[in-house]
């Protein structure tokens, strides 16, 4: 018998994005412009940037467009946009973006399954007809899922939209964890927060308010 999933409370999802969601899509939006800048460059890195950008994006699609049934009997209380704003409060934009689910959707989320999430025989037979690394087509993915993270932050209610941290797990970011050991004295920012994103970003809040 399936485990039906448990509604997660306001404190919850304020807490999951503040935290995860933000960081899924910061790591994201902020990989995608980092992996543009840089596809003339040191073609391994180009792939290693994709293949962030490929595993995040993977995650959201969940996240926008929940696998049938997930929604109802989710075993990991997943949380899914529909938790955030309800399908009778979406905006035009959202709504046009989400509804109906774009038929790309189950092709690449199955193609990101065996390709960059499990480590599967399967992988064989797909990457020799499309390796991830050769997905010329991604850009318009990446476009969509870009204007539909956008529309969301932007629908999000107004008690909600100020837990969204736009520095969260970036370089340079308070609320990134620490690293320690070789991982601290090797890393480098690579993009570290401007003065510009410093000033927009919002005040966090705090148990106080």
């Amino acid at each position: 018998m399936k485990r039906r999933r448990v509604t997660p409370t306001i404190d919850q999802l304020e807490r999951m994005l503040n935290t995860h969601l933000s960081f899924e899509i910061n790591r994201f939006t902020r990989g995608v412009e980092l992996w543009r800048k840089k596809v003339n460059g040191d073609g391994s890195v180009d792939e290693m940037v994709l293949e962030a950008c490929l595993i995040h994006l993977r995650l959201l699609l969940d996240f926008f467009y929940p696998r049938n049934g997930t929604e109802e009997d989710s075993p990991y209380s997943d949380i899914f946009v529909t938790d955030y704003i309800p399908t009778y409060r979406y905006t035009t934009r959202l709504g046009l973006l989400l509804s109906p689910t774009p038929e790309w959707v189950p092709e690449y989320r199955s193609r990101l399954d065996w390709q960059v999430a499990q480590l599967t025989m399967k992988r064989d037979g797909i990457e020799t007809e499309h390796p991830w690394h050769h997905w010329k087509e991604i850009q318009p993915l990446f476009i969509h899922m870009e204007k539909l993270v956008e529309a969301f932050l932007q629908a999000l209610p107004p008690n909600m939209k100020a837990g969204y941290d736009p520095m969260r797990g970036w370089p340079g970011s308070d609320s990134t964890p620490q690293l320690s050991g070789e991982a601290a004295s090797g890393f480098t920012p690579m993009n570290p927060e401007s003065p510009e994103s410093s000033a927009a970003r919002p005040r966090r809040r705090t148990a106080s308010g």
